[in-house]
């Protein structure tokens, strides 16, 4: 990729449009090249898109921030004043789309694009296949670049692992195991017994959120250490 940069006005497909993606666009346009965006929501902002109708985002309803907004901004882009230094998803979203406005980038974007396969090609440095949904019928195209940026973030897809039992337990007895990556109101757990597995901060977050939600039943907190730690990405919910 290094030597096909060496030309000013080289094309470059950057995949995805969240933080990392937008930031990409701006350093690729400015430094004089070609950048073109391929999105798969609606909406640029990537995970913190919580309406995303691609099914990427793993954010929840009431979802806040574990790290402060003042070691999250861009360098030269700061956050809204707010009394608050831990926001809800919905600011930080709102923050990613007043930067892709604040710096033109929006025009760079080709939404309800997903990119499909990206190759080796003999015309140009790579080729990128992608289809596009905009019609309601998506339709393949395939374009050429000089350079590729994947930002298509790592939130995405949910860890497969099930513990042993799961699939029992779900066949025999009808009940649900279901992804914290799918989890986004404590609605559907109301008056059921749940455990949570997991003790990161989505564990965390949504064993506390789903037990003010079940008042006439129990909620069950499944971890390896005595006190939560930041250690274990998976976060299952067991239902009853």
């Amino acid at each position: 990729m290094a030597a096909a940069l060496v030309v000013r006005g080289a094309r470059v497909a950057i995949v995805g449009a969240g933080a990392a993606g937008l930031a990409a666009a701006r350093a690729v346009r400015d430094g004089g090249y070609k950048a073109t965006v391929f999105e798969a929501a609606t909406e640029c902002g990537g995970t913190w898109n919580y309406g995303d109708i691609a099914g990427k985002s793993s954010m929840y309803e009431n979802l806040r921030c574990n790290l402060p907004k003042e070691i999250m901004r861009f360098r030269d882009f700061p956050f809204r004043e707010t009394r608050n230094s831990f926001l809800g998803h919905q600011q930080v979203h709102e923050y990613l789309l007043n930067y892709a406005m604040t710096f033109s980038l929006r025009d760079l974007i080709k939404f309800r694009t997903k990119v499909v396969r990206i190759s080796p090609s003999t015309e140009s440095a790579w080729s990128v296949t992608v289809t596009n949904d905009e019609s309601g019928t998506p339709a393949s195209s395939e374009h050429f670049f000089d350079a590729v940026v994947v930002a298509n973030g790592h939130y995405s897809t949910p860890n497969p692992y099930l513990p042993p039992g799961a699939s029992r337990f779900q066949v025999r007895s009808g009940r649900t195991v279901t992804h914290s990556h799918l989890y986004r109101t404590p609605q559907p757990f109301l008056n059921r017994r749940v455990v949570v597995l997991g003790a990161g901060p989505s564990g965390t977050y949504i064993f506390f959120a789903v037990f003010r939600s079940i008042y006439e039943r129990l909620a069950f907190y499944s971890c390896r250490r005595s006190i939560p730690k930041n250690s274990l990405i998976r976060c299952f919910l067991f239902f009853a």
